[in-house]
This record gives C-alpha cells, sequence and structure tokens, in this order.
C-alpha cells in the first residue's frame, strides 16, 4: 500500500536545501557539505510507523575530483 514519509519533529538535521517529499524522495540541492544526523518516519496506509535514524554525508564539488554539483552519501 501507500507510504507517507516525514522528517518527524522540526526538521532539523536535513542538509540545508534539501526536502523529503511524502513519497519518500529527497528533492532539491545540498547547500553545506558535512554530514548530517536526522530521522525518517513512514507510516503505512494500516498507520503502521516506523523511524529510522539516517547519516547523510555531503560532499561538495571542489571537494572531489570529476565531481559535479554535490554527491549526497546515505548510510
Amino acid at each position: 500500500g501507500p507510504y507517507t514519509w516525514i522528517i518527524p519533529g522540526d526538521g532539523s538535521g536535513v542538509p540545508p536545501g534539501l526536502n523529503l517529499t511524502t513519497g519518500g524522495v529527497f528533492s532539491g540541492t545540498p547547500t553545506q557539505a558535512g554530514t548530517f544526523n536526522f530521522t525518517i518516519q513512514v507510516t503505512d496506509n494500516n498507520g503502521v510507523v516506523q523511524t529510522e535514524p539516517i547519516t547523510m554525508q555531503v560532499i561538495t564539488g571542489s571537494q572531489c575530483v570529476g565531481c559535479f554539483g554535490a554527491s549526497v552519501v546515505v548510510n
């Protein structure tokens, strides 16, 4: 069934410039390099909720050879 994705609370910890759609897709362009820790939450159509801690690393193009824009690594 369908799932709804959110960043619970005030959404802090997500890299600036990125947003999580309710469909579970990150959109936007990160504007700051670094390591970011936050939680995502998904709810299914039966109301079952699962949360998961996320660590996301954003590396700017100037910090890696052959990169364009920014790279995002999620663990």
